[in-house]
């Protein structure tokens, strides 16, 4: 009986991981959309930066500005940091997972009277869930 449970409880702990990385997955898509309601682009240096990490959250920026402005920016940190919560999410004793945009003026971009930004996108994206 006492094995039962345990393959129970461990197949719960796994749907419950694999549910909480595609709604991690599906937020950052959200939040990166290029339909008018995601982070807005200029550059892309902003949208680019949303990224997942699991246990411990990213610190520091995806590239540049400088970077970005000159053309120069890509989304392979984000794409991989995606896929990595996909493949390695899989126990919710994996830790926290973070989802993480450090560019310094993404709380501006999220601002109620910024044009660009569909009114606080970021909560917005959040609350669909």
């Amino acid at each position: 009986m006492v094995g039962q449970v345990a393959l129970v409880m461990a197949a719960v702990d796994k749907q419950i991981a694999e549910g909480i990385a595609n709604v991690v997955i599906d937020l950052v898509q959200r939040l990166i959309a290029q339909d008018g309601s995601g982070t807005p682009r200029d550059t892309g240096w902003a949208a680019t930066n949303w990224t997942a990490s699991i246990a411990v959250a990213r610190v520091g920026t995806v590239g540049t500005r400088a970077d970005a402005v000159a053309g120069n920016i890509s989304d392979s940190t984000q794409k991989s940091s995606l896929a990595a919560i996909r493949t390695g999410y899989t126990s919710l004793s994996k830790g926290d997972v973070h989802i993480n945009n450090n560019v310094r003026y993404i709380a501006k971009l999220n601002a109620v009277n910024n044009p660009m930004f569909v009114e606080r996108a970021v909560a917005q994206a959040v609350l669909v869930f």
